[in-house]
């Protein structure tokens, strides 16, 4: 398991690694990503699991890394060196699967693009 921070930037959804780490090796050498959440907190929303399918594309414009790294700043306190990894994900589909809290019931709802 590979646990990562995301954050919504300018309508990306954007990933910022450690350079070297195996994460970043990994989407370097494969793109392919897979983010997992499991919400429980009854208060955040329906408890579940929120997933999403994608592909990590480098950031290279300069703009977009300096938002994303501002990002990362203000919501942590921590600005990452210009070599972080920072990736956008190109969705591919994403789901929630949502579970019944009296039952083992689950509903899942689906989104393609």
């Amino acid at each position: 398991m590979n646990p990562v921070e995301t954050f919504i930037v300018e309508g990306h959804l954007a990933l910022c690694l450690i350079p070297g780490s195996l994460k970043a090796r990994d989407l370097l050498r494969d793109p392919r990503a897979f983010l997992h959440t499991p919400i429980t907190d009854r208060h955040l929303g329906t408890p579940g699991e929120f997933k999403v399918r994608g592909r990590a594309v480098p950031i290279e414009s300069p703009a977009l890394r300096e938002t994303v790294v501002d990002t990362l700043e203000r919501e942590s306190g921590y600005r990452p060196p210009a070599d972080w990894h920072l990736f956008t994900v190109d969705v591919e589909s994403a789901a929630f699967h949502r579970y019944e809290p009296t039952s083992s019931v689950q509903h899942l709802t689906r989104w393609t693009p």
